[in-house]
Parts: structure tokens; C-alpha cells; sequence
């Protein structure tokens, strides 16, 4: 299952952040008005059967994600290019769509379009700082170095975190350090590194790996990686000071992105 009931996730995660998915979308976009404004705009999420093909469930996921933001969606009938013909036809202005290789979304007002990856990396940063209430000066420890935990790393160094990272491949970690002062490579064991973290981000593709003794009691995490890299015991325990799901602040994030987007390009036209 992709994610679990949408308004029990919505309760839990204002419990944790203080926010739901939707005023988090309007954070993140820098708005002061809420997404009601939207409500109205086409959004249409194309099933795409390139390469490996659909993963079952999917569509209807990123759709059900969309409606509980409120926007106006609906899958397409039709794949791949006649489906995105279909959309266009139906007059959608923000297109949602995955192959094996990236899920973004694309604004057909401006022509941007936003990687799923980076904005998952945004929206769970911005979560966990509401958790964790501020993650100025707390040992923040980024499990993983791909793209999304590379585009957190620098999330948590806006945020004047100090940021120690950790990655399979040391080299990674070297290259981090040496491109962003600031950032410093775990030279200790994982395990002793997890313990002394006041915030971990788990970027990795790697589960259970996280065991339940490394971690605190006060520690906060946000796990935007797939599989969950906490070990069952760890998650149960700190389920409150977790930050984790599989698709829910991936696409709410790329909603943000693209309001943000929006919001930018009309500020820059004020000022000509």
C-alpha cells in the first residue's frame, strides 16, 4: 500500500508539526493565502506504461494525495502521449506523471516542472524542522547522499544545522565536505554517530538498517527513503518524533514547488 488513510496521516502529522499536508503546501510556497484558491485548477496524473510499466496503485495514490489537497484531478483514460494528449484536451494545467526513471510534475502555465526527488527532500526538511523546533545548531546526521539526501543536506544548511553525513561510498562524503563548509563526514561508527544525532535523515535505499538502541529518546528523524531504514522495534517506539511516508510529502512538496514557481514568476513581472 502506498500510503495509509489520508485523514488519519493528516491528523498524525499536524500532531507531530503542528501543520497538515495542505498548510505545509502553503509554507512552502511562501503563500499567506490558503490553497482553496486552487481548488478549481485541472490536474491530471497520466499513467505511463514505458520501460518496466505502471506500478498498481500508483495513479490512484498520487490522484487521491491531489483530491485531499483539494485540486481537481483525475487520471487519464488513455497512456503515454495520448494520455497527455487526453489531459491537454481536457484542459489540465498541471500534469503528473512517472516512468522508471523520475515522477515530476509539469506546469503547463509556465513550462517548469518539478522532480519529485527534490521535493520530497523539501517538504519532509521543512516537517522535520517543525518537529525537531528549529534545526538551527542540532546535530543533524544525512544517512545517504543521492538525490534526495543531497538536496536535504543543503535544506538542513539553510536552516544553519550542523550537518554531519554518512554514505556506503566514503568518497560522497569527502566531495560533501570539501563542496559546503559546514558539513563534516562521519569518522566514527554509524552506530556512535546515530547516538550523538539530535536529527537524523534517513536518505537511504536500505532498510532496518537503523537499530533501536542507536537512538535516543529525543532524537528526531525524518525518513524520506524507501524502504524505511529504521528497524521495526526503533519506529514503533519514537513513532511520534518520526517523520515517514512513501508518497503523501513527495507530492505535496510538488505542489508547493510549483506554487512557489508560480509565485516567484509573478513577483519578478511586478517589479519590470
Amino acid at each position: 500500500m502506498l500510503f495509509r488513510d489520508l485523514k488519519k496521516y493528516d491528523c498524525e502529522l499536524e500532531e507531530k508539526t503542528g501543520k497538515t499536508l495542505a498548510q505545509l503546501v502553503q509554507e512552502g510556497a511562501g503563500l499567506t493565502q490558503t490553497l482553496e484558491m486552487f481548488t478549481r485548477e485541472k490536474t491530471a496524473v497520466i499513467p505511463i506504461t514505458a520501460g518496466l510499466g505502471m506500478i498498481t496503485g500508483f495513479t490512484a495514490a498520487v490522484e487521491s494525495i491531489l483530491k485531499h489537497l483539494g485540486l481537481n484531478v483525475k487520471i487519464t483514460e488513455n497512456t503515454d502521449i495520448a494520455g497527455i494528449s487526453e489531459a491537454l484536451d481536457w484542459g489540465a494545467s498541471l500534469l503528473f506523471c512517472a516512468d522508471d526513471k523520475i515522477f515530476f510534475a509539469l506546469d503547463m502555465r509556465s513550462g517548469n516542472y518539478v522532480d519529485n526527488a527534490l521535493a520530497t527532500a523539501e517538504m519532509f526538511m521543512l516537517a522535520v524542522n517543525h518537529l525537531a523546533g528549529g534545526l538551527q545548531g542540532k546535530d543533524t546526521l544525512i544517512l545517504g547522499l543521492g538525490k534526495v539526501g543531497n538536496a536535504c543536506l543543503l535544506s538542513a544548511l539553510e536552516k544553519r544545522a550542523k550537518v554531519y553525513v554518512y554514505d556506503k561510498l566514503p568518497e560522497k562524503c569527502t566531495d560533501a565536505a570539501g563542496k559546503y563548509p559546514g558539513v563534516s563526514p562521519v569518522k566514527e561508527s554509524l552506530m556512535s554517530a546515530c547516538r550523538k544525532a539530535q536529527v537524523i535523515i534517513d536518505a537511504s535505499p536500505e532498510g532496518s538498517f537503523i537499530r533501536d538502541e542507536w537512538l535516543s529518546d529525543d532524537v528526531v528523524i525524518g525518513a524520506p527513503g524507501v524502504p524505511l531504514g529504521l528497524e521495526e522495534k526503533a519506529y514503533n517506539r519514537l513513532f511520534k518524533r518520526v517523520i515517514h511516508d512513501c508518497l503523501p510529502l513527495g507530492v505535496a512538496g510538488m505542489v508547493s514547488k510549483i506554487l512557489f514557481q508560480r509565485k516567484t514568476s509573478a513577483n519578478q513581472l511586478e517589479r519590470r
